[in-house]
């Protein structure tokens, strides 16, 4: 397929970009969508409109190539034989708006495209913790009385949910630590993104450890 091609393509929102040079190891994915073009490496002019897929073996070889990806596209997902942490951190840190393995169903795929299509991160638990913790490097949340404020305005429950995802456990868990159902638990998550004004947990971590910094 030809640049020109590609980029003909994009006022369709809803196909999306392979950039691969194994689309063998994608077959499940093309045979079940059709709306998924496969492109050798980025090139061409900027395109904003669709989500790129780029396939990751090598990250030290291939860094420059993604580099140019992510300039090109607002939404870029990485798709990776085996995700790690400490990879999916330098990642998230380019610019990259999700992080999934090549063995993942068409469901979670397709879960995953809609997800960063509406701005927010689709990323593995254990990545999540790892940054959460990352973002945990800075003086206990409660320490001093004067690190309080950033949870004026939460219900006793948001704040102990919030605790829980600063400690970065999962829905589950935490509905396990509170007693109540991981249904109730999605509500005070939603709540906590309103009132924060963020989309994911991620970015729910750094603005509370942003409102802390200003009082430590």
């Amino acid at each position: 397929m030809s640049t020109a091609e590609v980029h003909n393509l994009s006022a369709t929102k809803e196909h999306c970009i392979l950039y691969t040079q194994e689309p063998r190891a994608f077959k499940k994915w093309l045979f079940l969508r059709n709306d998924i073009h496969v492109v050798p490496e980025c090139a061409g002019k900027q395109d904003t409109r669709v989500v790129a897929i780029f396939h990751l073996h090598n990250f030290t070889q291939q860094s420059q190539q993604l580099e140019q990806c992510i300039r090109h596209h607002k939404w870029v997902l990485v798709v990776t034989k085996k995700s790690t942490p400490s990879e999916g951190i330098a990642l998230f840190k380019m610019g990259v708006k999700g992080y999934i393995q090549a063995n993942t169903p068409l469901a979670t795929l397709e879960q995953a495209i809609t997800t960063v299509r509406q701005g927010n991160v689709w990323i593995g638990h254990d990545v999540m913790s790892a940054l959460i913790q990352g973002a945990q490097a800075t003086p206990d949340i409660k320490a001093s009385e004067n690190t309080k404020s950033w949870c004026c305005g939460l219900t006793a429950r948001e704040r102990e949910t919030a605790d829980a995802i600063l400690e970065g456990k999962t829905n589950k868990e935490i509905a396990e630590q509170m007693s109540i159902s991981e249904r109730t638990v999605k509500s005070h998550v939603r709540n906590l993104f309103d009132k924060f004004d963020v989309n994911d947990r991620l970015a729910l971590v750094l603005k509370i450890k942003k409102i802390i910094f200003k009082f430590l």
